[in-house]
């Protein structure tokens, strides 16, 4: 589908691999699909939307993939 991004990326504490898909660009993109392994979490960081966490180790993912 047009506009989604897919971005493999890996736990950098426990090297869970794990790939999550965006839809659009910027302050406006939105979740489509997470990988099993890590849920998404909404006030763990301030100023933060929400952010990618492993499940195995509970460690939030490099800035990198958050939106």
């Amino acid at each position: 589908m047009a506009g989604q991004k897919h971005v493999s990326f890996g736990c950098p504490h426990c090297g869970q691999a794990g790939e999550v898909v965006w839809r659009g660009e910027g302050a406006d993109r939105e979740l489509l699909r997470l990988s099993d392994g890590f849920h998404v979490e909404e006030g763990r960081l301030p100023g933060v939307r929400h952010i990618i966490v492993c499940n195995n180790c509970d460690e939030i993912d490099p800035p990198r993939i958050m939106p």
